[in-house]
C-alpha cells in the first residue's frame, strides 16, 4: 500500500482532471494544507464535512519515564493537533471492513471446500 503524501495527492489530481497542469496541482495541494495550518495556528477548528475535524489541544506538563536510564523525567507542556473523524467517514470505514471480512471468510470457505474436495 502506497503512503499518501502531497506528491501522491498531486498525481491523483492530475489523473482525475486532464485540464489541470502539474504546477496547478502542486499549488492546489500546497494551498489546501496551508489554509488548514494557518487556521489551526490561529486557534480555529477546521471541519471538513464528511471527513472530520482538526483542532489544537494544549497538553499539560506531565511526568514520564526514561526507559534507558530508568528514571522519571518531566515531559514539557505542548500543543498538539488532534483529528476527530466524521461519522460518515467512520461509517464508510466500517462498511469497507465488513466487506473485507466477508471476502476473507468467503476465500477461507472456498479454500476449505477445495481442499475437502481434493481429499
Amino acid at each position: 500500500m502506497e503512503t499518501i503524501n502531497k506528491k501522491f495527492l498531486q498525481q491523483q489530481l492530475l489523473a482525475q482532471n486532464e485540464k489541470l497542469t502539474p504546477e496547478q496541482a502542486f499549488y492546489l495541494v500546497r494551498d489546501f494544507f496551508s489554509i488548514i495550518s494557518e487556521a489551526l495556528e490561529q486557534g480555529e477548528e477546521v471541519k471538513i464535512h464528511g471527513f472530520g475535524s482538526f483542532k489544537l489541544r494544549d497538553k499539560k506538563s506531565r511526568p514520564g519515564r526514561d526507559i534507558l536510564k530508568g528514571r522519571t523525567v518531566q515531559i514539557s507542556a505542548r500543543r498538539v493537533v488532534t483529528f476527530s473523524p466524521a461519522k460518515r467517514l467512520m461509517d464508510e470505514m466500517r462498511e469497507n471492513n465488513e466487506h473485507l471480512k466477508r471476502v476473507l471468510v468467503d476465500s477461507k470457505s472456498g479454500a476449505n471446500a477445495k481442499s475437502a474436495q481434493a481429499d
